[in-house]
């Protein structure tokens, strides 16, 4: 039996300078369904953005990284023509105001992001399949 479709398979970019957390939970994403792609901060996460925006299917991203936070991240990836959602999570409790966007305060349980995921996700299905 051959594998299911790529396509089928949302796709998250999961942006976290911290290495091992970010393998942690590219794995436990893995593991529910979703293929992920990492970047160690927003800098990266941007370009690869900038190349493949079209193949995310949403974006969770730590609010405090170097080279290019959450936030600035997140309002770069609402220009883009099919901006992917954004999901910020974040340890600091300041972080909470994170205007209007889903968030999770770490730690968190992997099946919390993947509820939020989906949730997003199912907001966003109907819009995409309109365009």
């Amino acid at each position: 039996m051959s594998a299911p479709a790529p396509h089928l398979q949302p796709t998250v970019l999961l942006v976290d300078d911290e290495e091992l957390l970010r393998w942690a939970l590219a794995r436990a994403l893995e593991n529910r369904g979703y293929r992920v792609v990492t970047a160690e901060d927003g800098a990266a996460a941007w370009k690869l953005l900038q190349t493949a925006s079209d193949s995310i299917s949403a974006v969770v991203t730590d609010v405090t990284m170097p080279n290019m936070d959450g936030r600035e991240l997140a309002a770069l990836v609402a220009t883009l023509p099919q901006a992917p959602p954004v999901i910020l999570v974040s340890g600091q409790p300041q972080d909470v105001s994170t205007l209007g966007r889903p968030f999770l305060p770490k730690p968190f349980h992997p099946d919390e992001l993947a509820s939020v995921l989906s949730r997003v996700l199912r907001n966003v299905t109907g819009d995409r399949s309109s365009h």
